[in-house]
């Protein structure tokens, strides 16, 4: 497994490039610490996980986990891809409505969600809600029957864990 990006290669002046940019020219122009995103590798990376996965199960969605760390530029290349989202904030949520990212394809998750989070949610049309407790559900319930809201609920349990 190659650990750079795909596009990484050491130019004539035996630095390292990333899509092309000269990462130590960019360090001086920016300084460091510096982030950069090859959008040709992460668009490539998108389609191999959701085709990786379709191949085998057609009717399945991997969810990018934005709480790694998400921007609208990574909401367009994960939409474009067909990927899903997995959204823990009312920022999260923002940014994907932003871009039109498919309701259908955004799940709300997360401990300790707020009302305001699953208000949000429900609000904006995400209909795929991840419940982690039972307080959790009733406030669900009390918050989609205020908004005439019908949500998927999925359940995250922890097998073999005595409360």
């Amino acid at each position: 497994m190659n650990l750079f990006p795909l596009t990484a290669r050491v130019n004539a002046q035996n630095h390292l490039e990333i899509g092309g940019c000269d990462i130590a020219a960019l360090a001086r122009e920016f300084g460091t610490p510096l982030y950069l995103y090859d959008d040709e590798h992460l668009h490539a990376r998108a389609r191999e996980i959701r085709e990786a996965f379709q191949s085998r199960y057609p009717r399945s969605l991997p969810l990018y986990a934005t709480k790694a760390y998400f921007s609208p530029y990574l909401a367009r290349i994960f939409k474009e891809a067909g990927l899903g989202l997995d959204v823990t904030s009312e920022g999260e949520l923002e940014i994907a409505r932003r871009v039109d990212f498919p309701r259908g394809q955004i799940y709300l998750h997360g401990n300790n969600k707020t009302p305001a989070e699953i208000r949000a949610a429900l609000t904006m049309g995400v209909d795929h809600i991840v419940v982690d407790n039972l307080d959790e559900i009733d406030l669900l319930a009390r918050i989609a029957a205020e908004l005439n809201a019908t949500p998927r609920v999925l359940l995250r349990l922890a097998p073999a864990i005595d409360p």
